[in-house]
């Protein structure tokens, strides 16, 4: 992953640099931003920004943590039941916005989510990509939410995955029978025991991936 494809995965996750489109929520369960990316490289891609969780429903999903199967693996079967149920809805918007900028499909995707949004961001990846490149999803502070079978298959499709996790975030070590699909970059240094506090700032704030990560430590993650 290139340096420019980190910062725009992190520019959509905290809607900056995005000419916002459509905002809607699925009843409730998920709730998107779709838009336009405005910095080059990717100037022109279409972007989607799933919200962290933010009220009770979504901690339902979010305890619906047991593995469910699919034809590539099994996944955290909460998420993918929330995008099963909306797939079309979802398809219907992104057609939608399509209409209104009728390039944007053809310049690429950006996916990105916090906390439960980052978790969906993963699993919405093989929808997005019968639209076009998915070029990058951020994940920013997701809990785990497949095996390795279906990790292989996420990479398989040929999106560049960021997956973050700030300091002792205790959601991104959760739940302990699945895995991260792709490197995990640590923004800070990772110490005994695990915070909610960290993984509430790391969502809302900006600040961490501007200021506080250690950019050493993440230098080999970059291609140059």
């Amino acid at each position: 992953m290139t340096r420019e494809a980190f910062l725009a995965a992190v520019d959509v996750a905290f809607n900056d640099n995005v000419t916002k489109v459509l905002k809607k929520s699925y009843d409730k369960a998920i709730d998107v931003q779709y838009g336009i990316y405005n910095k080059n490289p990717f100037a022109g891609c279409f972007t989607v920004n799933l919200k962290p969780t933010s009220g009770l429903l979504d901690w339902w999903y979010n305890i619906l943590a047991f593995p469910k199967k699919t034809d590539h693996g099994r996944v955290m079967a909460g998420y993918q039941k929330e995008i099963e149920k909306y797939r079309n809805q979802i398809i219907t918007d992104i057609i939608t916005v399509s209409k209104q900028y009728p390039k944007c499909l053809a310049e690429g995707i950006i996916v990105s989510g916090r906390s439960k949004g980052a978790g969906e961001a993963i699993l919405l990846v093989p929808t997005l990509s019968d639209f076009g490149t998915v070029y990058v999803c951020g994940a920013i502070e997701p809990p785990k939410v497949c095996d390795h079978k279906y990790a292989e298959y996420l990479n398989s499709l040929g999106t560049d995955i960021l997956i973050t996790s700030y300091r002792n975030d205790i959601l991104t070590a959760l739940p302990p029978w699945f895995e991260h699909p792709a490197q995990v970059v640590q923004l800070g240094k990772r110490t005994h025991g695990l915070s909610f506090k960290d993984h509430r700032r790391a969502t809302e704030s900006r600040e961490v991936f501007e200021k506080e990560f250690d950019r050493e430590r993440i230098s080999a993650f970059f291609d140059y």
